[in-house]
C-alpha cells in the first residue's frame, strides 16, 4: 500500500469514535466540517459545474467540453445517509468529468435524521426517472459509494420494479448493502478500519428510526437481499481491512449466482471507499480500471 494511503489510514483509525445512541453525533456540525475541509479544493479550469433541479431534486451537472453530450454518469454520494453533499463530493466528481471523461449527475438527495428512510431513496430515483427521459437508460452509468452504494443499488431494484429502465451499467465502491445479521467482518475489522465503527446500530437510529427489525427485509433497505437478475454489468471496489467488507463479498458472490457480469477489485488496507479521494495512488489506478469499464460498458 502507498505511503499516503497508510498515513492517512493511521490518522483516521486515532481519530474515530463508535456511535452512542445515548450522544448521537451532530449531523449538521459534521456536515459544516466537511464543508470546511474541502474549502480549498479548486475546481479544474477544464470543467464546468452548474446546479440544475430535477422533478424538484437538486442535481449537480458537471460538464467538460468534449465528453460526450449523450451519455451521463449519474453519481450518489456516501455519507452513512446523514451526511456528504455534491460541493464535499467535487475532488470526485470532477476526477470524472476531467479525467474518465464523462459529463455527471450528482443528486444532491435529502439526509437523515431530518429525511429518515425512503426520502434520499426516492430523490435518487426521482432523478434516475428524470436521467432516463433525458438520456435513455443505456445511456446512463450509475455508481456510488459506501451509503451511495446502497442507495445506487436500491434505486436500480426500485426502477427493475416499476419500469424496467436498467442503466449501462454500475459501480459500487465499499457499498453499505445490509442491516438484518452482524456480518464476520463488522467483528474482525472493528478496529482496523480507519472510519467505520457500529454502523448497524447507527442506522437504526439515524436513518430508519425504527425498532422495527424487519424492515430490513426490504431490499430497498438491504440492496443485499434484492434480485439482481437482468442487471447491467457491475463493478466493485473494496479493502479487506474493513468493517464493510463481507457486504461486497456477499454481493458479488450473488450477482455471478444471478448470472450478472461482475467486476471487482479488493485491497488489503485501504481507506473506506478510497477511489473518490482521487489523491490516493490506488484511487489513481483503480479509476483507470473504472474507465475501462464504463467505457465497455457503454460499447
Amino acid at each position: 500500500m502507498s505511503v499516503f494511503n497508510s498515513i492517512l489510514c493511521s490518522i483516521l483509525r486515532k481519530g474515530k469514535k463508535p456511535f452512542d445512541p445515548g450522544n448521537p453525533r451532530d449531523y449538521v456540525k459534521a456536515r459544516e466540517e466537511e464543508l470546511r475541509q474541502v474549502r480549498f479544493f479548486k475546481t479544474p479550469k477544464s470543467v464546468d459545474i452548474s446546479l440544475q433541479k430535477m422533478n424538484e431534486v437538486p442535481v449537480e451537472i458537471i460538464t467538460k467540453q468534449g465528453n460526450p453530450k449523450d451519455r451521463i454518469v449519474f453519481y450518489t454520494h456516501g455519507g452513512g445517509f446523514c451526511t456528504g453533499a455534491v460541493e464535499s463530493k467535487r475532488m470526485f466528481t470532477t476526477c470524472v468529468a476531467d479525467k474518465l471523461g464523462y459529463n455527471v449527475a450528482a443528486v444532491d438527495y435529502r439526509l437523515a435524521p431530518e429525511h429518515p428512510f425512503p426520502a434520499g431513496l426516492n430523490d435518487c430515483y426521482t432523478v434516475y426517472d428524470r436521467l432516463c427521459e433525458d438520456y435513455g437508460a443505456k445511456n446512463i452509468f450509475i455508481l456510488g459509494e459506501s451509503a451511495g452504494g446502497n442507495l445506487t443499488l436500491a434505486t436500480l431494484l426500485m426502477e427493475k420494479a416499476h419500469k424496467g429502465r436498467l442503466p449501462a451499467g454500475a459501480a459500487v465502491f465499499s457499498p453499505t448493502l445490509q442491516f438484518v445479521e452482524e456480518l464476520d467482518s463488522y467483528r474482525e475489522n472493528y478496529a482496523r478500519d480507519a472510519i467505520l465503527t457500529n454502523i448497524v446500530e447507527e442506522m437504526y437510529v439515524s436513518y430508519l428510526q425504527t425498532d422495527d427489525r424487519e424492515i430490513t427485509k426490504n431490499p430497498y433497505v438491504s440492496p443485499l437481499l434484492g434480485d439482481f437478475t437482468g442487471f447491467p454489468p457491475v463493478f466493485i471496489t473494496y479493502s479487506e481491512n474493513e468493517v464493510l467488507r463481507d457486504d461486497s463479498v456477499k454481493l458479488i458472490e450473488k450477482l455471478k449466482k444471478q448470472r450478472v457480469r461482475v467486476e471487482f477489485i479488493s485491497h488489503p488496507d485501504t481507506i473506506h471507499a478510497h477511489p473518490i479521494i482521487t489523491s490516493i495512488p490506488e484511487a489513481k489506478r483503480d479509476l483507470k480500471e473504472v474507465r475501462r469499464f464504463i467505457d465497455k460498458c457503454f460499447v
